[in-house]
C-alpha cells in the first residue's frame, strides 16, 4: 500500500472514476512524479478509502483515476471516543487535534470552563480543518476528526447522557486512577466514550460535583501535575489502548 494518502471530495467522484483537486494533483504528479498506470490511495473524509489507478497525470491539470476498490471505515476505530478539552493557550489546541486524529479519537469538543483562559474565538474552524485533513492523510484514516464549536462544560454534561463510558481527568481524584477506572469496565465492551480534560487550573469543585451528578467517573493521571495538552493525549491513549484500538489489528472493512 502507498505511504501517501490523498483527499478526494465526494463531489469529485463519479461512478468508478475520480479526480483530485489542484493541490493534491500537484503533489501526486509533480512532487512524487506518479505517472499513468501508477496506483495510489485516496480518502473522502467520510469513511471511505479508494485504491486508484492513474489515468491522467499532467503536472498542470487535475489528476484523474479509476477506482479499483473501495474500503469502508479504513483505519477507523470501533470504539468511538470524544475528547472534550478546555481550550489551552496559543497553538496547543491545534497540536491536540492533530495528535487526537493520529490516535483514533473521532471528535474533539473545545471546552469553556470556569477557569478557561482562552475564548471561543481562539478556535479557528478553517485552520482546524486543514490540520485535521493533513493528519488524517498522514495517519491513513478515512474519516476526518470532527471539531465541534466551543461549548460550556455544563452543556457537555447534559448532552452526553447516552455515552457508555464517561470520564473526567482531575488531579484531586484521590486514589482512583484512570487505569483503575478502565480496568473496572473490562469485558463490558462499551461502544462510545466521553473524556473530559480541564484547563491548567483544573476543574472547579462545582464542576466536579456537576460531573459526578451526571454519572461521570473522576480519575487521576498520576502524581505529577500535567499540562492540558499532555493530559489530553495521555488520557486518550490510555482509553483507546484499553478499548483495543492501539493494537496492530486493523479495522478496515471491504465495501459491500
Amino acid at each position: 500500500m502507498s505511504d501517501n494518502f490523498y483527499f478526494v471530495a465526494p463531489e469529485q467522484i463519479e461512478g468508478a472514476h475520480l479526480s483530485l483537486d489542484q493541490d493534491e494533483s500537484r503533489h501526486l504528479c509533480a512532487v512524487l512524479r506518479k505517472s499513468v498506470g501508477d496506483i495510489f490511495w485516496a480518502v473522502d473524509g467520510l469513511g471511505k478509502a479508494y485504491e486508484c489507478q492513474l489515468l491522467k497525470a499532467e503536472k498542470s491539470e487535475p489528476a484523474e483515476a479509476r477506482i479499483i476498490q473501495t474500503v469502508r471505515e479504513f483505519g477507523e476505530p470501533r470504539f468511538r471516543l470524544t475528547l472534550a478539552v478546555a481550550i489551552p493557550k496559543k497553538d496547543k489546541f491545534e497540536w491536540i487535534i492533530e495528535k487526537a486524529t493520529e490516535l483514533g479519537v473521532v471528535s474533539v469538543v473545545p471546552l469553556l470552563t470556569s477557569r478557561t483562559v482562552m475564548t471561543a474565538k481562539s478556535v479557528k474552524p478553517e485552520r482546524c480543518r486543514k490540520i485535521v485533513l493533513s493528519a488524517m492523510k498522514q495517519c491513513r484514516r478515512s474519516r476526518m476528526l470532527h471539531v465541534h464549536e466551543p461549548v460550556a462544560f455544563d452543556m457537555v454534561l447534559r448532552q452526553t447522557v447516552g455515552s457508555d463510558l464517561k470520564l473526567v481527568a482531575h488531579e484531586k481524584a484521590g486514589s482512583t486512577s484512570m487505569l483503575d477506572c478502565l480496568s473496572e469496565i473490562r469485558g463490558n465492551a462499551p461502544a462510545t466514550g466521553m473524556l473530559c480534560i480541564g484547563p491548567e487550573g483544573g476543574f472547579s469543585e462545582e464542576e466536579i460535583e456537576l460531573a459526578t451528578g451526571r454519572d461521570y467517573r473522576i480519575a487521576g493521571l498520576g502524581r505529577r501535575r500535567l499540562r492540558t495538552e499532555t493530559a489530553a493525549i495521555l488520557a486518550s491513549g490510555l482509553v483507546l489502548a484499553e478499548m483495543g484500538e492501539l493494537s496492530s489489528t486493523g479495522h478496515a472493512r471491504p465495501a459491500g
